[in-house]
Order: C-alpha cells, then sequence, then structure tokens
C-alpha cells in the first residue's frame, strides 16, 4: 500500500483525505441469529470490513503524519432488507 500511496501523491500531490468503504453482503447471516454463522463467514468479514481498512490506513496515516496533517474517513451503510 506504501508504493500506491508515493505513486497517488507523485501523480496528484499531497493526500489530504483517504475515504474507505469496504463491505460484501452476508446472504446467508441470519440477523436473527447471527451466532450461528460458520466461523468462516466472521472471518471474511473481519478480513474486508475491519483489516482492509486499517491496511489501507495505514498507507496513507504514515504520510499524514510526517507533514502534521490529514484525515481518514472510514464509512459504512447498515445492512438493508
Amino acid at each position: 500500500m506504501t508504493g500506491a500511496v508515493a505513486a497517488a501523491e507523485r501523480h496528484l500531490g499531497r493526500l489530504d483525505i483517504l475515504v474507505s468503504n469496504a463491505g460484501f453482503g452476508a446472504i446467508k447471516l441470519d440477523l436473527d441469529d447471527a451466532l450461528s454463522a460458520p466461523d468462516a463467514t466472521w472471518q471474511r468479514m473481519w478480513d474486508v470490513h475491519v483489516m482492509a481498512t486499517c491496511a489501507r490506513a495505514g498507507g496513507v496515516t504514515r504520510h499524514c503524519f510526517e507533514r502534521g496533517s490529514g484525515c481518514l474517513r472510514p464509512t459504512w451503510r447498515p445492512p438493508r432488507d
């Protein structure tokens, strides 16, 4: 990710904000009994919703700290029926 951030800064100039939106629909997830979901479903949710966002933020955060400014804006959308 650091290489992508450096390339973006070379091409666009300084990065002021990272808007991060990662997610997927868990069609088979029973929201009335979510704990019954298999471990693989929970692992995929963790990897996509948490770890992917952290990976993106990590690459940008270093650059923000170095110059003393910047904004990280993770977004989410509640599930739909």
